[in-house]
C-alpha cells in the first residue's frame, strides 16, 4: 500500500490529475494498492469530474490518516500492524 496524504495539496489541474492516475494504475498493476487520506473538497471535486473516483474506487479515499492505515493492516496479515514502524511510534506518543 502507498497513503497519499493530501491534506497539503490545494489545487489539482488536469495535468496533476493525470500524472497521478498514471502512476495509480502504474502501482495497481503492479500489485501496489493506493490509498487515499484527507483530500480537501476541491480537489475531490476535480477527482469526480475527471471521473478519477469512479474508475479507482471510492474504497480508496478516507477522511483520516488512521483510516486508511487501518484499512490497509486488516488488508495485509495479521501481525503486520504490531511491527509497522507507523503503529509502534503511535504507541510510543501515547505513553
Amino acid at each position: 500500500f502507498v497513503i497519499v496524504v493530501a491534506e497539503g495539496i490545494n489545487q489539482l489541474d488536469a495535468t496533476g490529475e493525470e500524472m497521478l492516475r498514471h502512476v495509480t494504475e502504474s502501482l495497481s498493476t503492479n500489485g501496489i494498492e493506493v490509498l487515499f487520506a484527507r483530500v480537501k473538497k476541491q480537489i475531490m471535486e476535480v477527482l469526480e469530474r475527471a471521473q478519477f473516483i469512479e474508475h479507482f474506487g471510492h474504497w480508496r479515499f478516507f477522511s483520516r490518516t488512521e483510516h486508511a492505515l487501518e484499512y490497509a493492516w486488516k488488508k495485509l496479515d495479521g501481525e503486520h500492524k504490531a511491527t509497522c514502524p507507523l503503529f509502534v511510534s503511535k504507541q510510543l506518543e501515547q505513553k
